[in-house]
């Protein structure tokens, strides 16, 4: 069965583990204290795999009736929750982009100057390249099936959120431009003979 042979403190511990997209698997036998034990897991993901390596080694602990250690990996999980902030933070950009357009549709005054524009542009545009190109690399590195079975949700995820940003990039820089331009227009069309001043 591919036993593993570990000798410990508590003497020799014999186990072995299964991984694969969705579960889990641990099993352990302590032959010199006549114990075993099976855990099985209806989950999993690439990274967690690394936390639950250190879960399971620490229920064997318990078994031989020592304290488990600290699991250094237990934040892996927290850490993956972590990347649902990255669509929130797509929403609050389009929010404050969207908002930031209409005050300066109503306020000429309070339009950014020519360098400050293009900071306007470029600065945003930055973090929106980061995610295509992260989804580009998923799709095109060879591994996207192997990534979309052992860690779906951050593939959805940075698939989802490259594909939004690549086509806010174009919305967005197109949107603010053409708002900065809107005053140089009419102020060009007073100036024409055959116009209302």
């Amino acid at each position: 069965m591919g036993w593993f042979v570990q000798q410990t403190d508590q003497g020799v511990s014999l186990w072995h583990d299964g991984t694969g997209p969705d579960y889990f698997s641990y099993m352990v036998l302590l032959p010199d204290q006549h114990r075993g034990l099976v855990l099985l897991f209806n989950t999993n993901e690439f990274m967690i795999n690394l936390a639950l390596k250190f879960v399971v080694g620490g229920a064997a602990s318990l078994l031989a009736g020592v304290q488990p250690e600290y699991i250094p990996w237990a934040v892996v999980p927290w850490s993956l929750r972590a990347f649902l902030i990255i669509p929130a933070l797509q929403a609050l950009g389009i929010f404050l982009t969207l908002m930031a357009v209409r005050r300066w549709r109503q306020d000429e005054n309070r339009r950014p100057g020519s360098v400050r524009k293009w900071l306007q542009v470029v600065l945003p545009a930055i973090p929106n390249l980061a995610l295509v190109f992260c989804a580009l690399w998923l799709l095109t590195s060879g591994m996207f099936r192997f990534w979309l079975f052992f860690m779906a949700d951050l593939t959805w995820l940075a698939l989802i959120c490259g594909s939004i940003a690549l086509v806010w990039i174009v919305v967005r820089t197109t949107l603010i431009l053409r708002t900065l331009r809107e005053p140089q227009a009419s102020k060009a069309l007073i100036g024409r003979p055959g116009t209302e001043q």
